[in-house]
């Protein structure tokens, strides 16, 4: 008989208490929860006279997949002889023990326990329970692995029943103190948590399975949190791990683009520091909007001053039933962001992040060479009957050096610039504090000369334990940020730039910046020389919090909230000079220098007070929420200026002229009181209900209209759970619907509904003085209030095989009662005052797929999601329709159209103009010919037509793979059936410039008929220059977001190198935009995306 044992550790079986490796043992090697935690090969064949009875009992578990427990003393030498080893079974189980007078008593269906005949089970369990209750805790260690053998970091291992918990390393490996007996609970996002217990010395070797659809992750919501499967509103989370792991940027936001249907991330340009816009479920109002609610740790805060690092979790409340506790500002939705805090672990945890980066600009737009350019300008100045100005000689004199070969707009740029990313934490315990302290440093270097950017973010939380039923928290973090720009800002010089023809030299044969041209002077001298402008920004956001539980059920709890945000700036103008060809000054540029500075300070006090109750009686399960919040929100600014300053370095307001001396000042504030509640209710988890109140009151509104009341309720109805519900192939099944109304107040001002006065300390002259006054400067209406928006929203999850898991989501939003100002006489003398008349309908889809499974040594996940949104006006209040120069509003149409002329090719000769609807004058043959809608013989305004009515669909996918050590991921993002008018520098050649594009190489000759772009002139335009479908250009997009390869140094490496983890990993941001879009970036402008390359290290002590 050969016995090849592999012992790794024991489990917990459910309902029946694991005894003490000291007084026990079990065989088994099945586990309900999924956890392989017996691994035990036994190679039997033939008849065997003696077996071991423990060997016995693990052969019969390995074939009847049922488990046995015993006590040590019980089966203490004793042997099983004369039985076939082939084919035992646990029939034949009873007659042998009977032969050494044991027996096996079966305890649940598949659970057995080992006993003598005079020995009743109920004794030794609690024999073994007394023994457990005196075993000392000890330091238990092990490792976490997925289905397919890889280590799995940031796993939470929790001891049941207390506070202590740890997580594992990058290596996957954990170490916490526990005693025998004691339970723990294994927990990490996308896997099934798992309860195992602690039976005897050794490593733990766990293995967690992974689930696409988690019923049992807990997701932040309003005011708390919910497991998934309790869900009953539209609530997107953001898997962080792959979403802000290790990726070379500053912000946050741009990373969250493409991770969730309905989340509208647009990041349109490379400046450093800049951010992204933010837009949930698309447009939903008229006019301003005051955008999506961002929440850190329950309060509003800024998302650009968060590291993340330092962020727990992100999800985003999508419809009424999720939104509505936070009412009246939650009408455009709301983005939860939690940061990590305190954990009770059993040891110092240091975690250490670092990357280096170099940078690149992602150009997307190009421009015509010296050679093009001259037999374009020339070709210009034939069609408008003008002599060439370079022909045959000019292009000899570009050889002969006499013209430079530039792309100006390129090469205002720099290459290969530096980004770093450092981050520390450093997380642990006393008896009486948990505690997690954070330090990161982010410097970028921007590809605009003079744009740079550094942030230092420092972040202690603590928690203290006050008492068993009392605990205070601090979650405290200081930002401070500092961003250089030039002076004019981050996009004005490269808009010069694309101005120059490039037969212009940058400098001369000194090195001394040339003259550039005409038109735009040298904006490359203006970008390093013209002077720069720095902003400071501090900022402050302290938590304190305070919660008391007296009974088991019932939380209070209340907390004090301060964010300041404070900017001081500084706004210098330095004269320089451009040169001639022979190193002598040509122009003086910015003859007047100057210098403002501004201060500005903001703070905002916030009070909150909550209690919970949550009760569970058979299979009824209640929970109760209500509160309050009370908030004040102060600004105000300041700014000085001062010109002809004498020194360049010195920036120091008293060194400047008295002359034409400034200085300006404002300030203003806010105040809103709430009440809310929430009512959950579920039965058998099968039958969700949930009901949401809250009142919020404005200062922004007169009293008799300051408050409103939002309400929302939602149900759901796990299907897969009912008893009728027979199908193995479905893993979950359920079905949600909504409805409730949200506000928007903060799209008006603070104080829309007072009388407010403007004031002028110098307004009248009386007998020879300058004497101050006021005057009524706007009108009002006291009588508006809030925006409504009425939401609805039907769901469905689906969970197949637990591998894939589908979402969809149909939403519904007619918003009410929008803010508008119409128009009034003008004998009125000011702008209309603000009512509430306009109505607007929106409605879209949002689905969600996501694939996850593992083979061997492989594993790999594909999740995809997309969404589209479209609105109609449902009421103009009869001052439609609104008729702009390029747009369309009207009752029963998508808001703001595009509006214009319909192109229906180029006039190909006169005789075809003269036939045609009358154009204008200086109309020739090449030019656009549009269609005449009325067919009255005349091109006008009556003409223009709706361009385009069809909505843009979004879409993301992120992709991991894994093999062994080595993982992968990739994140992409885009948009289909978008258009953009392509128009100004960036499509039409010699538009207020001296350059022109590739694209414009196919313009319209008698040789080239069948061009894709007009005739070239320089003097007449204005035909084809209209507003037209000519220009609507196809601005379909996918950006290949981010792709990062990773290796996780091997536990052994580890241990010999005293560490717990240790991965590196190479990351590409923005590698690529694909579109076929032929001007700028189709969500951007002259600055472009940076290309970054970084190399990283994740180190955990």
């Amino acid at each position: 008989m050969n016995r090849n044992w592999t012992k790794q550790f024991v489990l917990m079986w459910p309902g029946l208490l694991v005894l003490s490796p000291h007084t026990a043992r079990a065989a088994g090697i099945f586990s309900e929860t999924n956890i392989i935690v017996i691994s035990e090969q036994l190679n039997n064949s033939g008849k065997v006279s003696t077996m071991k009875l423990d060997e016995l009992l693990s052969l019969i578990s390995k074939r009847e997949k049922i488990y046995f427990v015993y006590a040590d003393q019980v089966l203490k030498n004793q042997s099983i002889e004369n039985f076939d080893s082939a084919s035992i079974r646990l029939k034949d189980l009873h007659i042998l023990l009977a032969r050494i007078n044991l027996k096996a008593e079966k305890i649940s269906s598949n659970q057995y326990i080992i006993a003598s005949k005079a020995t009743s089970k109920r004794h030794i369990v609690n024999k073994e329970v007394e023994l457990l209750k005196t075993s000392q805790e000890k330091k238990v260690k092990g490792v976490v692995k997925d289905g397919q053998g890889g280590t799995l970091a940031g796993v939470t291992i929790k001891k049941m029943d207390s506070e202590v918990a740890t997580h594992s390393d990058e290596s996957g490996t954990f170490e916490i103190n526990a005693a025998e007996g004691d339970k723990l609970q294994i927990s990490f996002i996308g896997y099934e948590t798992q309860v195992v217990t602690i039976l005897q010395s050794g490593n733990l070797t766990i293995t967690l399975q992974s689930v696409v659809n988690n019923l049992d992750e807990v997701v932040v919501v309003g005011y708390g949190t919910q497991k998934k499967s309790d869900l009953t509103g539209s609530v997107g989370v953001v898997n962080v791990g792959k979403a802000l792991k290790s990726k070379p940027v500053t912000n946050v936001q741009e990373l969250l683009a493409g991770t969730v249907p309905g989340l509208n991330i647009s990041k349109g340009s490379g400046a450093v520091g800049s951010g992204a816009t933010i837009n949930i479920r698309g447009t939903s109002t008229i006019g301003g909007s005051s955008g999506a609610l961002i929440l850190i740790d329950g309060v509003p805060g800024n998302i650009n001053t968060l590291n993340p690092n330092d962020i727990e979790s992100v999800s985003v409340l999508k419809d009424a039933a999720s939104a509505s506790i936070y009412g009246s500002r939650a009408a455009n939705g709301v983005i939860l962001i939690t940061t990590k805090s305190g954990q009770e672990l059993d040891k110092l945890r240091i975690e250490l992040n670092s990357s280096v980066g170099i940078q690149s600009p992602q150009f997307q737009i190009d421009f015509v060479g010296s050679e093009d350019f001259m037999k374009l300008w020339d070709q210009a100045l034939v069609n408008d009957g003008k002599t060439p100005l370079y022909g045959q000689k000019g292009l000899e004199d570009l050889k002969n050096g006499k013209y430079a070969d530039v792309k100006w707009y390129e090469e205002i740029y720099k290459r290969n610039t530096l980004i770093t990313n450092n981050y520390l934490a450093f997380s642990g315990n006393t008896e009486k504090m948990k505690y997690r302290f954070s330090a990161s440093h982010d410097y970028q270097n921007g590809t605009l000369p003079n744009n740079n950017y550094n942030r230092v973010i420092l972040k202690p939380d603590m928690t203290f334990k006050l008492s068993d039923k009392l605990t205070a928290r601090a979650n405290i973090q200081y930002t401070e940020t500092y961003i250089n720009t030039p002076q004019g800002g981050v996009e004005s010089w490269q808009s010069q730039a694309t101005r120059i023809a490039p037969i212009n030299f940058i400098k001369n044969s000194f090195g001394q910046y040339g003259t550039g041209s005409a038109i735009a002077n040298n904006p490359i001298a203006g970008v390093q020389e013209a002077g720069y402008n720095k902003q400071k920004y501090k900022e402050l956001m302290g938590i304190f919090e305070v919660v008391f539980r007296p009974i088991q059920d019932l939380e209070f709890k209340g907390n004090f909230s301060r964010y300041t945000y404070d900017n001081w700036s500084k706004d210098r103008v330095l004269t320089y000079n451009l040169y001639n060809d022979k190193g002598e000054v040509a122009s003086v540029q910015n003859r007047i220098t100057g210098l403002t500075e501004g201060v500005s300070n903001n703070y905002r006090n916030m009070l909150q007070f909550t209690v919970d109750y949550n009760k569970k009686v058979g299979d009824h399960s209640i929970k109760l929420l209500g509160g309050f919040s009370q908030e004040y929100f102060n600004t105000s600014d300041f700014s000085a200026f001062r010109e002809n300053l004498p020194f360049g370095e010195v920036d120091v307001l008293n060194s400047g002229s008295q002359i034409n001396m400034r200085s300006a000042g404002q300030a203003k504030d806010v105040a809103i009181q709430s009440l809310f509640g929430r009512l959950n209710y579920d039965y058998k988890g099968r039958y969700l209900l949930q009901a949401n109140i809250r009142g919020d009151g404005s200062s922004r509104f007169a009293k008799g209209y300051r408050w409103g009341i939002f309400p929302s309720f939602s149900a759901g109805w796990n299907i897969h759970k009912e008893d009728f519900f027979h199908w193995d192939l479905i893993s979950s099944l359920k079905l949600r619907g909504s409805w409730g109304i949200l506000g928007d107040a903060e799209k008006v001002g603070n104080y829309a509904t007072a009388a407010v006065l403007a004031y002028e300390p110098a307004m009248y002259g009386f007998n020879g003085l300058v004497v101050p006054g006021a005057w009524n400067n706007v009108s009002i209406n006291p009588n508006i209030s809030w925006e409504e928006s009425k939401q609805t929203n039907f769901g469905l999850d689906l969970g197949i095989a637990k591998t894939i898991n589908f979402s969809i989501d149909y939403f519904i939003n007619n918003r009410d009662k929008i803010l508008y100002a119409p128009p009034v006489p003008s004998e009125f003398g000011l702008t209309g005052p603000l009512d509430n008349l306009l109505k607007l309908k929106s409605s879209g889809l949002e689905v969600l797929v996501g694939y996850k499974d593992h083979k061997n040594d492989w594993n790999w996940a594909v999740d995809f999601n997309t969404s589209f949104s479209k609105n109609k006006v449902r009421d103009l209040a009869g001052t439609g329709p609104w008729i702009g120069s390029s747009t369309y509003t009207e009752v029963g149409h998508t808001f703001n159209l595009p509006y214009g002329y319909q192109a229906i090719g180029l006039f190909q000769s006169e005789d075809e103009i003269q036939n045609s609807a009358s154009q204008g004058t200086n109309v020739f043959p090449g030019n656009i010919r549009y269609q005449d809608q009325n067919h009255d013989g005349v091109i006008n305004g009556e003409d223009r037509v709706i361009l385009r009515d069809k909505p843009s669909i979004r879409f993301g996918m992120n992709i991991s793979l894994g093999w062994r050590n080595l993982d992968m991921m990739a994140n992409f993002y885009g948009t289909l059936q978008n258009v953009r008018y392509i128009s100004g520098y960036e499509g039409w050649a010699f538009f207020l410039t001296q350059n022109a594009r590739p694209m414009h190489l196919d313009n319209w000759t008698t040789t080239n008929t069948d061009a894709s772009y007009p005739r070239l002139s320089l003097q007449n335009t204005s035909n084809d220059q209209q507003y037209s479908d000519y220009w609507l250009r196809k601005a379909d997009y996918l950006k290949i977001q981010n792709v990062q390869v990773g290796y996780t140094f091997p536990k052994r490496l580890m241990d010999n190198w005293k560490l717990n983890g240790l991965r590196l990993f190479l990351s590409g941001q923005n590698l690529a935009t694909i579109t076929a879009y032929p001007g700028f970036d189709p969500e951007g402008s002259y600055y472009p995306l940076s290309r970054t390359f970084s190399f990283g290290v994740n180190l955990n002590f």
